[in-house]
């Protein structure tokens, strides 16, 4: 059986695994955080959780 979708386009549309726990702890004043991998400290915006690093050190600039 062939698929109509590419690797590519199937990964596009899984979601975000921890955006669903994300949403849930805002419910409560809660916020999902993690440590950058550069500098330590502590990254609450989606996209810098993903990279594990803030945009400054995702540039080179680390603090």
């Amino acid at each position: 059986m062939h698929s109509n979708h590419s690797p590519s386009e199937s990964s596009l549309s899984v979601p975000d695994p921890v955006s669903r726990i994300d949403a849930e702890a805002r419910l409560y004043g809660a916020r999902i955080a993690t440590r950058c991998s550069v500098c330590g400290r502590w990254l609450v915006a989606p996209k810098s959780r993903a990279a594990h690093a803030g945009p400054k050190c995702q540039k080179g600039g680390a603090a």
